[in-house]
């Protein structure tokens, strides 16, 4: 939004431009043809323990916990929550019942999207949080974050440090940066998120070492 209505207008006075995704700068490019000269891409720091050893992970069992935490919000796209959530709220999976942990501020463009939310039975709603360590990990299986629009969010920043939890995320070019080719699970419509997480419970290994992937993404 702003930085395509200013960038334009200052960026011939500017000698170096700071952005948090590579993503970004190719599509300045393409709008502008500015080139890549003046931009200086880096993720945002976090902090990192590399003797920490990875976080408890949960057995499988016939329970499988969704941690979705972020902002219940028109830009998080809450209404992709909405629908996997009535989509896995009569339908088991092997077995397994699919439940969603939910955590974060509502946003009044949203709070439609959110009582539906609340009506669906396989769905825990926990409130605010102010830090990842807030949130219950050692409950969950996976990580979901089904953003239209982003940088690098720093929650996933937070998940991959805190060797948490494998992610499954909305395929905006920024996050595709992040977690492709093997750090993490891209998805572009509700189908997406629906095969990933079958697929999770059909191969959890291989979810599970994308974590290690992932921190050494941070690492670097």
């Amino acid at each position: 939004g702003h930085m395509l209505e200013y960038l334009p207008r200052f960026y011939k006075y500017l000698t170096s431009i700071s952005t948090d995704n590579y993503s970004v700068v190719k599509q300045m490019d393409k709008f502008f043809g500015f080139g890549e000269g003046k931009y200086q891409v880096h993720y945002q720091p976090v902090v990192v323990d590399e003797q920490k050893e990875k976080r408890f992970q949960r057995p499988l069992d016939n329970n499988i916990n969704i941690l979705w935490a972020s902002r219940i919000d028109y830009q998080k796209n809450i209404s992709i929550l909405v629908e996997l959530a009535k989509y896995f709220q009569s339908k088991h999976y092997k077995g397994k019942s699919i439940n969603f942990i939910v955590a974060g501020s509502i946003e009044k463009n949203s709070k439609n999207d959110f009582k539906a939310l609340k009506k669906i039975t396989n769905v825990n709603y926990i409130g605010e949080f102010n830090k990842i360590e807030e949130l219950p990990l050692n409950d969950c299986d996976l990580f979901l974050y089904t953003s239209r629009s982003d940088g690098i969010p720093m929650i996933l920043l937070e998940i991959m440090a805190q060797r948490a939890l494998p992610i499954m995320a909305s395929g905006l070019d920024s996050i595709k940066e992040l977690l492709l080719p093997d750090k993490g699970v891209v998805c572009s419509t509700t189908q997406d998120f629906i095969n990933a997480i079958e697929n999770y419970i059909d191969n959890p290994d291989v979810y599970k070492n994308s974590i290690d992937k992932g921190l050494s993404l941070i690492l670097i």
